[in-house]
């Protein structure tokens, strides 16, 4: 059997959810792209962010804590993620925490600008 290689799979999920997921302009001026795709039979929500920025890191926070019956695969509701210039993060995978139940998934985003990071070359 083939090892578990958890870079393998974060390559699939970025590229599931940057080739497949809905793409928002997250504020109007081209500099942050939010993907959010939802898996087949609304089952569950993944969000990633882009810094499209050619210059200047960002660290991206997203909060869906204003939400009813979610979890996520991190155990947390809020997450602040670095990204470089031009680069691709997955932040959050959310799903019902019972799905017998309704659930909504409320969503609040923020940039803010923070010192350059030292990244592997931008995503394509």
């Amino acid at each position: 059997p083939m090892p578990f290689d958890p870079l393998l799979l974060e390559a699939a999920m970025e590229h599931t959810v940057q080739s497949l997921g809905t793409v928002s302009d997250l504020f109007g001026d081209g500099s942050v792209t939010l993907y959010t795709f939802k898996s087949p039979g609304n089952m569950g929500i993944s969000y990633a962010a882009k810094n499209n920025r050619e210059a200047g890191s960002v660290c991206f926070t997203l909060d869906v804590s204003d939400s009813d019956n979610i979890t996520s695969d991190r155990g947390v509701l809020v997450v602040d993620c670095p990204i470089a210039p031009g680069h691709f993060k997955v932040m959050l995978h959310v799903a019902p925490m019972d799905d017998a139940n309704s659930w909504t998934c409320g969503l609040f985003c923020k940039a803010t600008t923070i010192p350059d990071l030292d990244d592997a070359p931008p995503a394509p």
